[in-house]
């Protein structure tokens, strides 16, 4: 029988499978989605992006409610559990 993962597994797991979608849409490597994350270089993600995707991603990164709503909602969980399935 398998063992439960830990939340925090499970957060990584989350967190390293929208990494990968993310890189995957932006012709990047996981690593290089990452490191711009954490250094706060979203610019040179968003280059990466069609300019009107860009501007969608940079107005939804700046409303907290909206993303907190958006984890919570049934179709963004059943997204990330595809995401996850097609690893």
């Amino acid at each position: 029988m398998a063992q439960a993962q830990s939340p925090n597994q499970n957060k990584k797991a989350d967190m390293d499978a929208l990494l990968t979608f993310a890189a995957g849409k932006l012709g990047l490597s996981a690593e290089q989605v990452q490191k711009a994350l954490r250094g706060g270089d979203i610019a040179a993600l968003l280059s990466q992006m069609k300019p009107d995707e860009a501007e969608k991603l940079k107005t939804l990164a700046k409303n907290q409610a909206v993303l907190s709503q958006l984890m919570r909602n049934p179709a963004a969980a059943e997204a990330l559990k595809k995401i996850k399935s097609d690893k």
